[in-house]
C-alpha cells in the first residue's frame, strides 16, 4: 500500500539530518579553510571596527 512505519519515518529523518548536519560543518570547515589561506597570502586582510557592542572583526578584499 505503500505506506512506511513511524520507525521507517523516524529512520529516514534521522539519516537526513545527520547527513545536513555533516554537509553544514564540512561546508563551513571548507571556507574557513579558504579564508585562512587568503589571509596568509595577503588577498584578504583582517580588521577590527568598533560597533556598539564593542570590537567587530571583518575580513575585507585587499585590492
Amino acid at each position: 500500500d505503500g505506506r512506511i512505519s513511524y520507525a521507517e519515518f523516524a529512520a529516514m529523518m534521522k539519516c537526513g539530518t545527520d547527513w545536513r548536519k555533516a554537509s553544514k560543518q564540512y561546508s563551513r570547515d571548507l571556507f574557513n579553510n579558504l579564508s585562512l589561506r587568503l589571509i596568509k597570502n595577503g588577498t584578504l586582510q583582517k580588521s577590527y571596527v568598533r560597533t556598539d557592542q564593542g570590537l567587530a572583526c571583518r575580513t575585507v578584499y585587499a585590492a
